[in-house]
């Protein structure tokens, strides 16, 4: 009985990884050669807290949204009335603003929102001329899932919803394939 459960839990298991990996193959707007690798470092500020640096090690211990964004981007503004709508859900999203400026009433969607004025984690990711950029990163920091610059409305909330609860999915069941 235990062996039946485990093989169905390889392959639930398999089938949600691969899953995931076709979500993220739109080469167009994603570099696919950042799904399951971990995420850049980083020590980047609070947004508009010239303080503590916060680094990568802020994705660790749960799976997480991070959104990179420009207050000039028309998408990722539509994107951000997404993401206030997907945070009723429990996802814990972080937003990287890439230029460090905000009008002084703006609301947004974000648990943290930490600045990369020059760019470098941008760029390390691939995506400083692609905003905005979604990734879902694992419980380890793990990027499982990204696109930039794409979709709007909806569509987009759907499949970044579904893209992060399969990720839920996948590390629940190797977790109980780990026991």
């Amino acid at each position: 009985m235990m062996l039946r459960l485990n093989i169905y839990s390889l392959i639930t298991f398999f089938i949600l990884f691969l899953s995931l990996q076709a979500i993220a193959a739109d080469t167009e707007n994603t570099n696919i050669k950042l799904i399951g690798k971990k995420f850049p470092q980083f020590n980047l500020h609070a947004l508009g807290d010239k303080g503590e640096k916060l680094s990568e090690k802020i994705l660790i211990g749960r799976a997480k949204v991070v959104h990179l964004w420009s207050k000039d981007n028309e998408l990722s503004n539509q994107q951000q009335k997404i993401l206030a709508m997907i945070n009723t859900l429990g996802i814990i999203i972080i937003g990287i603003n890439v230029e460090d400026r905000l009008s002084k009433n703006t609301r947004l969607p974000y648990h943290l929102c930490l600045t990369d004025n020059k760019g470098d984690l941008a760029k390390a990711l691939g995506v400083k001329k692609k905003l905005p950029a979604t990734f879902i990163t694992d419980d380890k920091g793990i990027i499982r899932y990204q696109i930039s610059n794409k979709l709007s409305g909806v569509s987009w909330g759907e499949e970044l919803e579904t893209a992060y609860k399969n990720t839920i999915i996948m590390l629940d069941l190797k977790n109980k394939t780990d026991l």
